[in-house]
């Protein structure tokens, strides 16, 4: 969509609210203005336009005269986005306007081609001027609408309904990606809910990311799906090296990631001080929080796509390598990899799943937690090798 004309803006601003209007005095009011973003992005009406929250106008219409700067306006976009809280993430930008004298604030949403859009694990929608719970009909037509234009929200060539964990799903998915009252209130059929979750397609098959989070074989469908672990007793590949371990681990994401942090966890060493008081210090010789971090941010951010190669974590002796088919993604490019603020996602409907599992706390902030990690365990801090053209990045982190 085109960036909003100040035309409409006054336009939007001369009427009451409605369901693309939205008056707030402030920012405090941070969830109601979150469950109009996820409302607005869901555009369940169908106006195909964005919708705009008036940042600095009373619920009785009048002027707060409350002056939001571009500063505090940043860090509650950016919080939309890292938080995590609605997903899948949605595009929203501001801008700071003066409607007939009063000062305020626009935060512009555009609906999301991947509906239904959740906030708290909750489908929100908007009638008239309010914001409410989507019931089962709603959240049904809001996923008939949905159009994916990203690779993991595609059907999976050649999978059926037989293919996913239905005993996972239920037992395990379902309940950690919608809120416990939905639950409890919601008579949805278990494939309507897996279909509003990405899980299927609206014509109920599976999705890339139904195979990925419950496919009982997801190898059947992307050949590369799965993480290459590989312990030497040396610093190169090239001689003949001795394997201390090895295993080639695939199935549902959930269990992939946590035979990898097995893995990860036995194969840490620690070493141990006595100081002259007596008291003892254990340090590893890597914090495993960052290569926990680390082998997420590379599963979320894979070509499963193009690539048949996997995931390979090459645990040396000086060093561990943690390649990824996958180069830096669209605004990511091989020169700002690695800088705070800076990403974008290729998965961004396994990005989500992720954070519903509890895999991902914040969206964005994954590497600046590594270089924590590494610093405060006394590593070295990490190195990066990304290749755009080539499409793959390479992870280098070395012992403390």
């Amino acid at each position: 969509m085109n960036e909003m004309s100040d035309e409409i803006l006054l336009t939007l601003w001369k009427q009451p609210e409605s369901e693309r209007v939205e008056w707030k005095p402030s920012l405090s009011q941070t969830n109601s203005i979150y469950r109009t973003i996820c409302a607005f992005a869901n555009d369940y009406a169908g106006y195909q336009q964005e919708g705009v929250i008036f940042i600095g106008r009373e619920n009785n219409g009048n002027c707060s005269g409350r002056v939001v700067g571009d500063e505090d306006m940043l860090a509650f976009v950016g919080n939309i986005r890292s938080s995590g809280s609605i997903l899948p993430l949605p595009q929203v930008s501001f801008r700071q306007v003066e409607m007939d004298g009063c000062p305020v604030v626009a935060l512009i949403v555009t609906p999301s081609s991947s509906t239904p859009v959740q906030y708290d694990q909750t489908v929100w929608i908007r009638q008239g001027p309010s914001s409410r719970k989507a019931i089962p009909s709603q959240i049904q037509t809001l996923t008939e609408r949905r159009i994916n234009s990203t690779f993991d929200g595609r059907a999976a060539n050649g999978a059926q309904l037989s293919d996913l964990d239905d005993f996972y799903l239920q037992e395990e998915y379902i309940p950690s990606s919608v809120s416990h009252e939905v639950l409890q209130e919601n008579n949805r059929t278990f494939h309507e809910k897996l279909a509003s979750l990405r899980i299927l397609t609206p014509q109920m098959g599976p999705t890339i990311l139904g195979i990925l989070i419950a496919g009982k074989d997801p190898l059947r469908f992307m050949p590369g799906a799965y993480v290459q672990f590989l312990r030497i007793d040396d610093v190169d590949l090239s001689n003949q090296f001795k394997v201390k371990d090895s295993a080639q681990i695939s199935g549902r994401l959930s269990d992939v990631l946590r035979i990898t942090f097995e893995k990860l966890k036995a194969h840490i060493e620690i070493s141990s001080k006595i100081d002259t008081e007596g008291r003892r210090t254990d340090s590893p010789s890597y914090p495993f929080l960052a290569l926990r971090e680390l082998v997420v941010n590379a599963i979320v951010h894979r070509n499963y796509e193009t690539s048949n190669a996997p995931t390979r974590v090459t645990w040396f002796n000086d060093r561990i390598e943690i390649y990824n088919p996958g180069g830096p993604f669209g605004h990511v490019t091989d020169q700002n990899f690695g800088q705070p603020h800076v990403t974008d996602y290729r998965n961004p409907e396994l990005a989500a799943a992720l954070k519903n599992l509890g895999y991902v706390e914040r969206f964005g902030s994954g590497i600046a937690r590594v270089r924590r990690e590494l610093s405060v365990n006394g590593n070295p801090d990490i190195e990066f090798e990304p290749r755009k053209s080539e499409n793959y990045v390479l992870a280098i982190v070395r012992p403390s």
